[in-house]
């Protein structure tokens, strides 16, 4: 467990240098270093994650495993022929017979697409843009191999949103490896307007509601969709619903840092009613991601996979209001990513799931053992049975 503290404390104590940037080379030196401290951390880790078993069943199998055009009427089948950009990273990629070779280029492509973005929107405090968002994002990624793709290929996308066609086309590119990428697709016009302060209002009110009782906007739209629909995604949509149907609960370090970016949005909506570009673009992200948690809510897994998409907006409304931030608090301000990552990493630790799954961190550098099938069970086991336990929980109070 302790090298998720040394990470998250490096990525804190950088933030710092946020305030101060005096020292440009050394700043950039820094920057440089970061680079290479995620991609050995990321890129290298080991044997870490619930489902890294499947991933490497997959790779190790496709090359043996023919791919057909033809699609069957198995929704199964029909998500796996539509990412075929998975497919076939993969199969280049399985000539070098090497799992953790595929994962550390996979996180190259990752950790470049951010830089390359972050660097194209001239995000200013890069430091704190990078602990906050690691912070939330970092052990869904180890979990999460194809949608961490389709995540940085929005990034990218991002880029051109004043490109219609460009983003459509790179997003549909991100589809490819995961098929949920089609929301961004759907978001492209939220992206671009300017919320009203009323529906910023109403957004707030539906989001502290959530934290009370959920909207079922899911089990209206299922009921409508049952009798009329007989084709298999339709049946799987609706066994996932039956499967999944417990609701979030509150959790403080996610719900709490919204909640007081939200208010700071209405304080400060004269100036997102005219800043525009990339700043305007990262504020309708974080809104959107408060948008997916209202409608989403009575399924937390749903919300939490859906939300590792906007996590990024989260952390870019941090980075816009940090100067309203530092003329309030002051200095005091800089040690806050520090201690908001490392206090919710310490709070992700407390339940078992995550311990099991993620603990202890192993890198390839150190340790080469292969994965074991037993181990796999336990992580499934333990994981299976927290969602278990929550469905039992919210089906008999």
């Amino acid at each position: 467990m302790l090298p998720y503290y040394f990470l998250f404390a490096f990525l804190g104590i950088c933030s710092i240098f946020d305030f101060n940037k005096k020292h440009l080379p050394e700043f950039k030196l820094l920057y440089a270093l970061t680079f290479f401290i995620l991609l050995l951390f990321v890129g290298l880790r080991h044997n870490i994650g619930i489902d890294i078993y499947e991933y490497e069943s997959y790779f190790n199998s496709v090359e043996n495993n023919d791919f057909s055009w033809t699609l069957s009427l198995d929704s199964n089948e029909i998500v796996s022929k539509l990412e075929i950009g998975y497919y076939l990273i993969n199969f280049l990629l399985s000539k070098i017979e090497n799992f953790q070779l595929f994962i550390f280029t996979i996180t190259i492509f990752n950790l470049f697409a951010l830089y390359f973005y972050v660097n194209k929107v001239s995000i200013e405090h890069k430091f704190t843009f990078f602990a906050i968002l690691f912070s939330f994002t970092l052990f869904r990624e180890f979990d999460v191999v194809r949608q961490s793709i389709a995540l940085h290929i929005f990034l990218i996308s991002l880029i051109y949103y004043d490109k219609p066609k460009k983003y459509y086309f790179i997003n549909l590119v991100g589809a490819s490896f995961h098929i949920s990428a089609i929301i961004f697709l759907i978001i492209y016009p939220l992206i671009r307007i300017t919320f009203s302060k009323a529906s910023i209002y109403i957004i707030f009110i539906l989001y502290l509601l959530t934290f009370f009782y959920q909207i079922p906007f899911l089990k209206v739209l299922i009921n409508l969709i049952e009798p009329i629909s007989d084709a298999a995604v339709f049946r799987s949509l609706i066994s996932f619903f039956t499967y999944l149907n417990y609701p979030r609960q509150f959790a403080p370090t996610i719900d709490i840092p919204c909640l007081i970016l939200l208010v700071i949005l209405i304080t400060k909506y004269n100036y997102y009613s005219y800043v525009s570009g990339h700043k305007k673009i990262m504020i309708n992200i974080f809104l959107i991601s408060i948008i997916n948690i209202i409608i989403f809510s009575e399924i937390t897994e749903v919300v939490t996979r859906v939300s590792y998409y906007f996590y990024f907006g989260i952390a870019g409304m941090f980075t816009i209001f940090y100067g309203d931030l530092k003329n309030k608090f002051g200095k005091l301000i800089s040690i806050f990513p520090l201690i908001f990552v490392l206090a919710k990493l310490f709070f992700m630790m407390q339940s078992e799931a995550p311990r099991v799954s993620y603990t202890p961190y192993s890198n390839y550098l150190i340790n080469t053992d292969e994965y074991s099938y037993s181990e796999y069970l336990k992580r499934k086991s333990v994981s299976g049975g927290y969602y278990l336990n929550a469905i039992d929980a919210h089906q008999n109070p």
